[in-house]
């Protein structure tokens, strides 16, 4: 764990003003997916990718949130460090896994598993920025954030799988 904070403090003194009003925003960023989903859904050419979408989103958020953090109970970094200054409102639940990360890796996931690829290289690319964001606003150690990729990748794939199992 102590690399992990260090890891994070190198991150702290790196810190800008820009980057301090820029990277609250980038992490709220994830409440876009939804709206990205709701539009996949009401096009008849995409509504494939907006049912993986959907059904990835649901099981990262639901289980993210309300098993994986109750199951491993980990602190958040800004618990060990009390003088680092929080930029956003500071989270109460625990911290393994991000579930912002989770989400946007499950998005994007299932947007390239559905086969689109031009989106899901955009949402790739948000899902990276939210996960350096929630390091940056210290409120998640590296392995938070590896974990709740992996599982969103992970989220991403069943979501494909279970629609093209319930379309057959």
């Amino acid at each position: 764990m102590k690399f992990e904070l260090d890891f994070l403090d190198k991150i702290q003194m790196k810190r800008t003003p820009f980057l301090d009003k820029a990277m609250p925003v980038v992490s709220n960023s994830v409440a876009l997916y939804p709206l990205v989903d709701f539009i996949l859904l009401t096009n008849k050419k995409t509504r494939r990718d907006g049912l993986i979408m959907a059904v990835s989103l649901t099981m990262s958020a639901m289980e993210s949130n309300f098993i994986l953090k109750k199951l491993f109970k980990r602190a958040r970094p800004y618990m060990q460090r009390s003088h680092i200054k929080i930029l956003d409102k500071m989270p109460t639940d625990f911290s393994f896994p991000s579930a912002h990360t989770s989400v946007a890796f499950s998005g994007a996931a299932a947007v390239h598993y559905a086969g689109n690829s031009t989106l899901s290289k955009i949402l790739y690319a948000q899902a990276a920025l939210i996960a350096f964001s929630r390091q940056y606003l210290y409120v998640h150690y590296p392995t938070d954030i590896a974990g709740g990729a992996v599982f969103g990748q992970f989220c991403g794939w069943l979501g494909m799988k279970l629609v093209d199992a319930g379309r057959r």
